[in-house]
């Protein structure tokens, strides 16, 4: 059998906190401002390319670092 890779395309506080080493509560608050940042109401889902925005991160190193398990 083939190992599936999966994909992520949301950023969630959990994943701010892996990424940048923040706490939860600062993680929520990153998550709350990138929200803002890109003009989403609360509730809308932040993406990956919303996160690159905000922190001037490549695509493709925040992949990595959310599929290292």
């Amino acid at each position: 059998m083939s190992k599936m890779t999966r994909t992520i395309v949301v950023i969630t506080p959990k994943d701010i906190q892996r990424i940048m080493g923040y706490c939860y509560k600062t993680a929520g608050r990153i998550h709350r401002r990138i929200r803002q940042f890109v003009g989403k109401r609360p509730g809308q889902l932040i993406t990956i390319d919303d996160f690159c925005t905000f922190t001037g991160l490549t695509h493709e190193n925040v992949e990595t670092l959310l599929n290292d398990d």
